[in-house]
């Protein structure tokens, strides 16, 4: 996979125009379902942690998202995301992930 091809979830501060420094999406996803699973353990919720690990950021995928991180680090121009508003919401994918499977149904 090349950096082109490459979804990410944070561009690196100290070295912002340089993809290869940058976090791939799903190394972030995967180390977040693994800490979160961690903490959780201690009241036995650790398989509900881990899925929302995976499912916190999954938006970020989107190419309005892999746009915006482009564009703030001097990468690419706006035309890429013309409704931008300098905000992309990541966050409400995973969420919608989530709720889908259980609508109309109490677990």
């Amino acid at each position: 996979m090349t950096d082109e091809t490459r979804i990410y979830a944070h561009s690196n501060p100290i070295h912002p125009n340089d993809r290869t420094k940058w976090q791939p999406l799903g190394e972030h996803l995967a180390t977040v379902a693994a800490k979160a699973a961690e903490f959780a353990s201690i009241f036995e919720s650790s398989d509900w942690a881990w899925n929302a690990g995976w499912l916190h950021d999954v938006g970020k995928a989107a190419g309005e998202f892999q746009a915006y991180l482009l564009r703030e680090n001097g990468l690419d121009d706006a035309e890429y995301d013309e409704g931008g508003g300098g905000r992309v919401n990541h966050s409400s994918a995973g969420a919608a992930l989530e709720v889908a499977p259980h609508a109309g149904r109490v677990d």
